[in-house]
């Protein structure tokens, strides 16, 4: 399987540590362990300042932007990049933590939103979902799969927030959508990049760190502490080193977004310079499934033939990493 292409999508209004302490950008310890400095959230600030969202569903109705909005952003973009129509697209798969409704699912509303019918569904991989996709997908084989087939993560949390009771929730979340174009073989004159390896298992135990109830909120007790992730970072280094020891000298990393910053001390221990660490979330917030998606398009127009990216996910009841190699 190959990654074709891949492009985001956020909300305009952007919010800094510069803004009034009700987001609490930069200043909660868990932004601060993702690296959190700027974010992109969907709701206007005069309404957030006035009401604090004590009413997500009343948020909604002013919000600039939905889950599914951004995702048809995002899926022009790329179909623009990569040059394939949407009607080359054999399937759709979508993820979405932050649905409006949960019927129809979030790749039936984006084939919707173009007028296309074919194959769609949701394949709901949690805060590790562009990882997590790739692990499922590079296991069908040649025959289950059609040419191209696209993949969409939408995600709003920044709508679910109680800003004014949840300063930690309030400094973390960010909006994005994020989409890749994915094929059986690569695009003559277009970058593209193989699933080289993805192996993904379960972790001690089940693992809820972010929760929606009325609101989004953080569960403290689900949070890996800096030990425990430190012990992550060591042990899938050492499996990567085992798959291939170049990655650790060359390739570039994508740590697990939720302690996107820890990561980078973490790394650094086992050799992997900073200017290799690339975060999603330093200037989007952490946008839940979408946070990888939006690091790997950081890189993804820079990236040479025979570079690695590694992804790497943990925190929610399953654990490892994926590495694309490009064509």
């Amino acid at each position: 399987m190959f990654v074709l292409g891949v492009a985001t999508a956020s909300p305009s209004i952007v919010v800094s540590s510069e803004e009034p302490r009700e987001f609490s950008v930069g200043r909660s310890p868990l932004a601060a362990r993702a690296g959190v400095r700027e974010k992109c959230v969907s709701l206007p600030i005069e309404y957030i300042r006035e009401t604090g969202n004590t009413d997500p569903v009343e948020g909604w109705k002013v919000a600039t932007a939905t889950p599914t909005s951004l995702g048809v952003q995002a899926v022009r973009d790329l179909l623009q990049q990569v040059g394939v129509s949407i009607e080359q697209v054999g399937l759709v798969l979508g993820d979405t933590g932050t649905p409006y409704q949960t019927c129809p699912s979030e790749a039936q509303r984006i084939a919707g939103e173009f007028g296309v019918k074919t194959a769609a569904f949701d394949l709901v991989g949690g805060i590790g979902a562009v990882p997590h996709m790739l692990s499922v997908v590079s296991r069908w084989g040649v025959q289950r799969t059609p040419d191209y087939a696209l993949y969409v993560s939408t995600n709003t949390p920044s709508q679910h927030v109680h800003y004014k009771q949840d300063p930690v929730s309030a400094g973390l979340f960010g909006d994005a959508a994020v989409a890749l174009l994915l094929g059986k073989q690569p695009r003559t004159g277009s970058r593209s990049a193989r699933v080289a390896h993805a192996a993904f298992r379960p972790e001690d135990s089940r693992r809820t760190p972010i929760v929606f109830e009325r609101s989004a909120r953080i569960n403290p007790e689900a949070l890996l502490s800096p030990e425990q992730f430190n012990h992550f970072i060591s042990t899938e280094v050492d499996r990567l080193e085992r798959f291939d020891a170049k990655l650790i000298s060359e390739g570039i990393f994508i740590a697990p977004q939720l302690y996107a910053a820890d990561a980078e001390e973490s790394l650094a221990r086992s050799g992997v310079t900073l200017n290799r660490i690339v975060s999603g979330v330093d200037q989007v917030g952490f946008s839940l499934g979408s946070a990888h998606g939006v690091a790997l398009s950081k890189v993804w127009m820079s990236l040479s033939r025979g570079q690695s990216v590694v992804m790497m996910h943990c925190g929610d009841g399953q654990c490892g990493s994926a590495v694309l190699v490009v064509e």
